[in-house]
């Protein structure tokens, strides 16, 4: 059975680095976008990200501003 989410893939990712994550806010201020559009992202699996709690955190790389 293949699994038709690829943001379940994306959301072991994130959940195994959870030192890495921001808010959808931080990330769109930092990356000149839309919150809407982010969480948009993070649900189609286009970006790394996780909701905990009712909120998406961005998965960043040490490296991102």
């Amino acid at each position: 059975m293949s699994d038709k989410r690829p943001a379940l893939k994306n959301y072991w990712t994130a959940a195994n680095n959870l030192q890495n994550l921001i808010p959808v806010k931080e990330y769109a201020k930092r990356n000149y976008s839309h919150p809407n559009t982010v969480r948009s992202y993070a649900r189609r699996g286009l970006i790394v990200g996780i909701k905990i709690g009712g909120r998406w955190y961005i998965r960043v790389s040490p490296i991102d501003p």
